[in-house]
């Protein structure tokens, strides 16, 4: 079973943990109902989410594609799993993953790619979102140490206004707001990311745009996100607001 975590920390002036469980209006969108090599883009409208590739190596070759992780989509044992080979989830099973295809060859024209692979050069991966947003987490996949220096990170924009970013590296640097001891990342791993939320004091900002900057090779799975909740239902979920200058810390 995937593992999702349900408690957030990032603020400029407090710690907000909200209570346990999936708040009202939390989505999750997992992939597994789409089909080997298919291209993902309006699939999830319904949900209202968007979601648009952008391919740093291959411009010509925009496509966010399915992964098998189980190892039918072709012959990549770095997207291949359990186990793991490192990682918070090194044991989890993920079944279908979102990659930035390196190559668009669909020989017997069945809308499918051929031989589903991602990307070593990198690019976006775009969500776009209908109504605002205030959480949202996800889980990465063969993220390597040299993948996650400066610049692979997850930006958030709201009407394309810059709301606040996490660089991967912020994920496994001690000194950082957004530390998280569990995720290792390597070739191979597997780690599930806790939801972020941005806040202006006790407000959450609200974002309509999430933007995976990749570096390299690497999948996403278990996009996570909450909606706005309507007026009263926000104030039961916060159980804990701790001034602490900007740090944040998980749930006991």
């Amino acid at each position: 079973m995937n593992r999702m975590y349900s408690v957030i920390a990032s603020t400029s002036c407090v710690v907000v943990t909200l209570s346990m469980g999936a708040p009202a209006g939390a989505d999750l969108i997992d992939f597994d109902s789409l089909q080997v090599g298919e291209i993902v883009n309006e699939q999830f409208a319904g949900m209202g989410v968007h979601i648009e590739v952008i391919n740093d190596r291959h411009t010509s070759i925009n496509l966010g594609i399915i992964f098998d992780s189980f190892g039918s989509s072709g012959h990549d044992r770095d997207l291949e799993g359990p186990p793991w080979s490192r990682g918070n989830a090194s044991s989890d099973v993920f079944a279908n993953l979102l990659i930035i295809a390196e190559n668009d060859e669909d020989d017997n024209n069945d809308d499918l790619i051929d031989d589903p692979d991602d990307e070593a050069g990198g690019g976006s991966i775009i969500f776009r979102f209908d109504i605002p947003i205030i959480e949202f987490g996800f889980s990465l996949i063969d993220i390597e140490n040299s993948e996650h220096g400066h610049g692979a990170s997850v930006m958030f924009f709201n009407d394309e206004v810059f709301v606040g970013m996490v660089d991967f590296s912020d994920l496994v640097d001690s000194g950082s707001a957004f530390f998280d001891p569990t995720i290792v990342f390597g070739n191979n791993s597997a780690n599930h990311i806790q939801p972020i939320s941005f806040f202006n004091g006790i407000n959450p900002l609200e974002f309509n745009e999430a933007r995976f900057i990749l570096e390299g090779s690497g999948a996403v799975d278990n996009i996570f996100f909450t909606a706005i909740p309507a007026p009263g239902p926000l104030a039961p979920l916060l159980f804990s607001l701790i001034a602490v200058g900007g740090r944040r810390r998980r749930a006991a």
